[in-house]
């Protein structure tokens, strides 16, 4: 076996995982969103109980209850956290494997690839760090603002990487920087939110009330980039409409715009 087909296997089990991952974490996103859009107070529940659901699959009914933190959890706890975790390893690690170690390097000089990789990084996770600081502030709370400023700053980041990278890589870099706020958004915001919550009620502590502020708006713009992140990673399957295409800042401002037209969609339904 030679070292192309070792690197060739290494990169149909990363992507294999990969895309398995991402299944999940934007599966169970939107089951989230259907619990929290029918689950409903029904005479007869308990006091500490904000509402109940019964479902059906499979052989038999399945029933949801949800409850406030308590001091006292009532169980195992089952975190949801790995799927995102998993997404975002798995590609980092193709974005490493075809992008900076090939794409980016093909008939460029070393001057020329140091300002295309440090483009990419910085629209990597300077998105997040500039999402970070909006989220902090009033207009977060505008979902057409934040939509607006969303289209804006990817037709901004891809437009530039046009310059810097090839058009295959300016393409996936946004949805490298999508997913990278979908996976932060959970690791270091939604995550250890709830775990400084359930900490300071086992301590007999009152929560700070700030703690879990931002939860909500995170779990609802993950709902919103999901979409239109799953177009970016199937787009290699079809460049002449995708970042091959003349008007490729057009089209996936475009795209993005559908996703999120449709995400609000699917929340509302």
């Amino acid at each position: 076996m030679t070292a192309s087909d070792i690197q060739s296997t290494i990169l149909a089990i990363v992507r294999w995982v990969h895309v398995v991952a991402a299944i999940l974490w934007v599966g169970q996103t939107y089951l989230f969103i259907f619990f929290e859009h029918n689950i409903v107070r029904r005479e007869g529940d308990a006091e500490d109980v904000s509402g109940s659901l019964w479902m059906v699959h499979g052989s038999g009914y399945y029933f949801l209850e949800k409850q406030g933190f308590s001091v006292s959890t009532p169980g195992r706890l089952h975190w949801f956290e790995w799927e995102a975790i998993i997404t975002w390893l798995s590609g980092a690690i193709l974005m490493g494997m075809i992008y900076y170690k090939e794409s980016i390097l093909i008939d460029m000089d070393e001057m020329v690839y140091a300002t295309g990789a440090i483009s990419g990084l910085g629209v990597i996770f300077g998105g997040y760090l500039l999402y970070s600081v909006i989220l902090r502030t009033p207009i977060a709370r505008s979902g057409v603002v934040m939509a607006a400023l969303g289209l804006i700053g990817v037709a901004a980041a891809h437009y530039g990487l046009l310059h810097v990278q090839s058009a295959r890589s300016a393409f996936f870099h946004i949805g490298a920087a999508l997913g990278t706020i979908m996976a932060f958004n959970v690791v270091m915001g939604v995550i250890p939110a709830q775990n400084k919550k359930l900490k300071a009620l086992a301590e007999g502590r009152d929560p700070d009330p700030k703690v879990n502020t931002l939860t909500p708006l995170r779990a609802k713009h993950n709902s919103y980039m999901a979409i239109p992140l799953v177009f970016v990673m199937i787009s290699n399957h079809y460049p002449t409409v995708s970042y091959g295409h003349q008007y490729s800042t057009c089209i996936l401002t475009g795209v993005v715009a559908t996703g999120f037209a449709a995400a609000h969609w699917l929340r509302r339904r």
